[in-house]
């Protein structure tokens, strides 16, 4: 593994096209499964593969890695397909807010509030332990029970309980209002 690290990076140093289509061909599926784990949606697992090859691409000169090329990609995959889940799930959010709300101006003070705690949650999920964010994403913003959670997870039961209950203790007490 560590030879193909070296010579990925190295082809990657001296012929970016070459290294780029091995990256393709030899890592494309992979990184889509992993997506689609998540996502459970094939067009938006190849979407955000694409996406982040594409920034890959761009930003290969300024890319500072410290494990593998792979586990990189695999690492930015699993984050944009995380912020995906939340996206979609904070744009049905916001369209339920404008069809529950008649009131114009009770409406705008809502979801003023309503993007003002959305900023608070995404600042506090971001730093939330791995298995903790992941867990709660899946339950939350997925609607996954936690058998399925265990089950994607490849982890018990009992240890979904747990990292739900630890992100909604750090969730609660980030997220209190003070005065």
């Amino acid at each position: 593994m560590t030879g193909d690290k070296i010579n990925l990076e190295l082809i990657l140093q001296t012929n970016p096209e070459k290294g780029f289509e091995y990256i393709y061909e030899h890592h494309y599926d992979i990184l889509c499964k992993a997506s689609y784990r998540l996502l459970l949606d094939r067009d938006a697992a190849e979407d955000v593969v694409q996406e982040v090859l594409l920034e890959f691409w761009n930003k290969r000169e300024q890319i500072q890695i410290n494990t593998s090329i792979v586990a990189y990609l695999k690492r930015s995959v699993y984050n944009r397909s995380i912020n995906y889940i939340k996206s979609k799930s904070r744009f049905t959010d916001d369209e339920n807010v404008l069809l529950t709300y008649e009131d114009e101006e009770d409406s705008v003070e809502e979801e003023i509030f309503g993007n003002e705690m959305q900023q608070k949650l995404d600042k506090v999920m971001e730093n939330l332990p791995e298995k903790c964010k992941y867990a709660f994403a899946l339950s939350r913003f997925e609607h996954k029970t936690y058998n399925e959670i265990a089950e994607i997870m490849d982890i018990s039961v009992k240890t979904v309980e747990n990292q739900i209950s630890k992100a909604l203790k750090i969730l609660r007490n980030s997220l209190l209002v003070k005065s």
